[in-house]
């Protein structure tokens, strides 16, 4: 299973099953595992990579991993064509097919041996041990410097203007300094923060809306009353009372935003 640490520090090449039964009994637990299998394809590397209980030999290994994960923890495998779907169905049965996030497909080569299709990807497959408890996969903008300085810049100079002269003056500014860091860097993100709040912050308007069956909306504890959209629902209660409390809904017209500010812009 590739190369691994013990707890005493020692390394090796080999069978993981043995150290992930270490790793369940001393109670350790981790916010993510990646496993990197033998792919079952018949070719020989330091080990031979064909066996006929392939699907038990990664079962006992994905039921380890996750008695190993916690609760908001998640497991990347990696595979490639030769046992893709065998892996996809066994982990649906053990981490729940409600739970896999995803799969990447990542490139290997310029081209492949194959005689009949040019395969040269791969795959690495996604879950969460619980997909309610895991947030999302993002990250902020102000950790690279570049977008960190741009930020700072346009906050500091729309900040100004607004306690100068108001929103409307600070929003042209915005606008203005929006496209002329785009044209520079050949960005398209930063023109989704187009409002400017109370505070003076930049704030891009999330849409509330999710996929379903239109709904009239009444929220009594935030006095807040919703018309049915024509194609849409809204989002749940929950999650306006929830904005409402944290000062993060903005209304354009008579319809709630979302407010997602640039100083927490993420890169998803």
């Amino acid at each position: 299973m590739g190369e691994q640490t013990s707890p005493l520090g020692t390394a090796a090449i080999g069978d993981n099953l043995d150290y992930l039964r270490l790793l369940y009994e001393e109670q350790m637990f981790f916010d993510m595992i990646y496993i990197d299998p033998p792919y079952n394809t018949g070719n020989k590397f330091s080990y031979h990579d064909k066996r006929e209980d392939w699907v038990d030999f990664i079962s006992k290994r994905l039921k380890l991993a996750k008695a190993v994960l916690k609760d908001d923890g998640v497991i990347f495998i990696s595979i490639d064509d030769s046992c893709l779907y065998e892996l996809k169905v066994e982990a649906d049965g053990i981490f729940s097919k409600s739970n896999f996030l995803g799969a990447f497909i990542t490139m290997q080569a310029v081209r492949s041996n194959s005689r009949h299709i040019n395969t040269v990807h791969e795959y690495i497959i996604g879950y969460a041990k619980d997909k309610k408890r895991l947030g999302g996969f993002k990250i902020r903008r102000v950790n690279n410097p570049d977008d960190a300085a741009m930020i700072k810049d346009i906050s500091d100079k729309v900040r100004r203007e607004f306690i100068l002269f108001g929103r409307e003056t600070a929003k042209k500014l915005l606008a203005k300094l929006n496209s002329d860091y785009m044209l520079k860097r050949g960005i398209s993100w930063l023109r989704n923060y187009s409002e400017v709040d109370d505070e003076g912050e930049i704030f891009f308007p999330k849409d509330l809306s999710v996929p379903g069956a239109p709904n009239e909306l009444i929220i009594q504890e935030i006095d807040l009353r919703l018309p049915m959209l024509k194609s849409r629902k809204w989002s749940t209660p929950k999650k306006f009372i929830k904005l409402f409390n944290e000062g993060r809904l903005s209304f354009k017209g008579n319809r709630p935003y979302e407010k997602h500010y640039l100083n927490e812009a993420a890169d998803n």
